[in-house]
């Protein structure tokens, strides 16, 4: 256990001959670190009178003993916490990834900062210079409320009665506004789909159009988990960042699909086409991704698109066909997850049940279900308005 022993070590200095210095003091201290070995803190030389000695050995003690009741810095108890996170296996592996690189700016940043000792100044001096260097406010947010947990942590367990973060104002960035595809786009995609060469990107967007299905859901499936004899699809994993299959993110999330003849037809010609042109005419395995490589390739492991390429590939498709929206006078195209949000938006439009379209998205929270049908109830609206002036006119 560390302590610091005795009142401490205050001689003359003296030079290389080993004559006394006048008016010249070394101080230092003992202690006993971590694993109970008797260790000095580093030589201090004071000018002055014993007196100006003594004052700055009780200085040295007073620095050490705030480092021993210390519980830290905030960038070593950040990574502690971080680690111990990780070890839980309780978080998404997308949460433990996404959260690396938070960990580590905050850890460059306050390095040097005991937890205790963190002032909200220091706090706004960081988040000043993210500015200065051109970050974003949702990126500074984001490192804020992560701060702010790692200090209420501390505060939970007993290790501090004051979260700097607190006193610190930063701004929730306006939520990003979540786009569907009108009717007229939806029609249209699924014709570009249907007629399109076959592909692993072109099964994937399919996937999420016409059955809701999340990315790591869509990349993740195995034709183990498609039954076209009873038209259903299993959702019992997703392929993440690390190219490995993980657990869905909740409970809820784990559901079976009940699947149109149309998207059983699309499935049966694309694992057609798998056999033919990647198993020689052999039947596809169970473990084989749905969603394959382009490469052709009956390895595994190497099979499955790579999350980047495929975000590249989306975005490019999309632009290509028309399928965009305009937001601030800017063309943009549509997201994977949107179409996801658009396949629910249509479902609701259809007239499907609150409790029928949460059990086939997978929401654990029924309010995010409701808030498609708001979305959609919001867009009858607007169509009823221009309708009474079409009527008008």
């Amino acid at each position: 256990m560390k302590q610091i022993l005795g009142k401490g070590s205050i001689v003359p200095a003296k030079d290389k001959d080993g004559k006394i210095i006048p008016h010249r003091w070394r101080v230092r201290l003992r202690y006993t670190d971590d694993d109970g070995k008797l260790k000095w803190t580093p030589l201090r030389t004071v000018r002055g009178t014993k007196s100006d000695a003594q004052r700055v050995a009780e200085e040295i003690r007073q620095e050490y003993e705030a480092k021993i009741n210390s519980i830290g810095t905030v960038a070593s108890y950040a990574r502690q916490w971080h680690a111990d996170r990780k070890r839980s296996g309780t978080y998404a592996e997308n949460t433990i990834i996404r959260d690396d690189s938070v960990i580590d700016h905050l850890c460059e940043a306050f390095k040097n900062d005991l937890m205790e000792e963190l002032k909200p100044e220091a706090v706004e001096n960081v988040y000043q210079h993210w500015r200065d260097i051109g970050w974003s406010e949702d990126a500074i947010f984001k490192h804020h409320s992560k701060l702010s947990q790692i200090y209420r942590h501390a505060k939970k367990r007993n290790k501090l009665q004051f979260n700097p973060c607190d006193c610190v104002d930063v701004r929730r960035p306006r939520e990003n506004t979540k786009h569907s595809l009108s009717l007229a786009q939806f029609r249209k995609l699924v014709t570009i789909l249907e007629e399109s060469p076959k592909s692993g990107e072109i099964v994937a967007v399919y996937l999420a159009l016409m059955t809701g299905a999340r990315k790591g859901e869509a990349l993740g499936l195995e034709w183990s988990n498609v039954d076209l004899e009873n038209r259903c699809i299993h959702m019992r994993y997703q392929y993440c960042r690390r190219r490995s299959h993980r657990a869905l993110k909740t409970p809820h999330s784990i559901r079976t699909i009940t699947i149109s003849q149309r998207v059983v037809n699309f499935l049966a010609d694309w694992r057609g086409w798998q056999s033919e042109h990647i198993f020689g005419g052999e039947e596809v395995p169970g473990h084989y991704p749905v969603c394959s490589h382009y490469s052709c390739t009956r390895d595994f492991d190497s099979a499955h698109l790579v999350l980047s390429p495929f975000r590249n590939w989306l975005i490019k498709f999309f632009m290509a066909n028309g399928i965009t929206y305009e937001d601030m006078g800017k063309v943009k195209p549509f997201t994977f997850h949107e179409l996801r949000h658009s396949h629910a938006s249509q479902e609701a439009a259809a007239g499907v049940d609150v409790k029928t379209l949460q059990s086939r998205m997978g929401h654990a929270d029924i309010t995010t279900t409701l808030n498609i049908y708001a979305h959609v109830i919001d867009e009858k609206e607007r169509q009823a308005a221009e309708l009474l002036d079409a009527i008008l006119d």
